[in-house]
């Protein structure tokens, strides 16, 4: 308490012993003074629990305005989310061809999983130098094991586009093989390889550092991989076309036999309707012709 008010207190507590004289005014003054320390005691103490309340209260509405705003977000999130995954969607569905979708994918992946990176390759046949003369198929070494070819990968992990897996490299070779799931070594974690039929093929790595045949690009990095075999159907490989070729003759064939049945069935309608008897009425027959259409190419 400062010496003023120090001061102040003393003078009022003069004036209440004058007021009352009393027959023992230093005790009564102390007396006084040590209720009225008690009393200012209480008041200050109520003041510091009504400002806690109301801090406390304040607190709170601070939290329940934070955790709507948090909420808020995350619908706005969800909403945004599910649009993202319709757009996806509908672009894979209208798509003339999925090769054109691969880099929406991978991206779209990892926007939905949080993979610190998603990248495909293409499972080929490595390719041999050619010389002039060759054909057209001189470059592909079918006597040799197939290699993984990485074509697409998200933002930070482009140095792999154009790297090749050998057969003899790593573990996701195993994808394409049949199941045999690996035997644990003692707290070792192994590779798992999906066994459910309702899922895609997949090898799942819990813990790469502790799989001795994963193979790194670059220096090891902790966390988990997943293998998953994507098969899709595209219309860029000699097998597709020869295919389109193949539809595109069976559907020109079947036009032309249509035309001769069209031409032999107007032609009946027409002896028909001259075999009529004069005066009665021609009714010709009805036929449907059904559509002959090639298959989407």
């Amino acid at each position: 308490m400062k010496s003023d008010d120090l001061g102040l207190v003393i003078a009022k507590g003069m004036a209440v012993m004058y007021k009352e004289d009393p027959k023992n005014p230093v005790d009564f003054l102390a007396k006084w003074l040590l209720n009225y320390s008690q009393v200012e005691k209480a008041a200050l103490s109520k003041q510091e629990q009504s400002m806690q309340v109301e801090k406390n209260q304040k607190a709170h509405q601070d939290d329940l305005a934070e955790q709507a705003k948090t909420e808020e977000t995350k619908k706005q999130e969800a909403g945004s989310k599910e649009e993202s995954q319709r757009k996806f969607e509908t672009s894979v569905k209208e798509s003339k061809d999925l090769q054109e979708q691969l880099q929406d994918l991978v991206d779209h992946l990892q926007d939905f999983t949080g993979a610190t990176a998603v990248y495909i390759g293409k499972l080929i046949a490595p390719k041999k130098p050619i010389q002039e003369g060759d054909d057209d198929e001189a470059h592909i070494d079918n006597d040799s094991p197939q290699i993984l070819n990485f074509c697409n990968a998200t933002k930070d992990h482009k140095f792999l586009v154009d790297q090749v897996l050998n057969k003899d490299e790593g573990l996701t070779f195993d994808v394409f093989k049949d199941v045999e799931v690996a035997d644990g070594d003692g707290e070792e974690v192994k590779a798992e390889v999906a066994v459910d039929p309702t899922l895609p093929r997949h090898i799942l790595v819990p813990e790469v550092v502790r799989e001795p045949r994963i193979h790194f690009y670059k220096v090891p990095r902790l966390g988990s991989y997943l293998a998953i075999k994507l098969e899709y159907q595209s219309c860029l490989s000699i097998e597709s076309y020869d295919a389109g070729i193949k539809d595109a003759n069976v559907v020109k064939t079947k036009l032309t036999e249509q035309e001769e049945e069209r031409k032999i069935w107007d032609q009946e309608q027409q002896e028909k309707k001259e075999a009529a008897e004069e005066g009665d009425d021609y009714v010709p027959d009805e036929k449907v012709w059904k559509e002959i259409v090639p298959a989407d190419f």
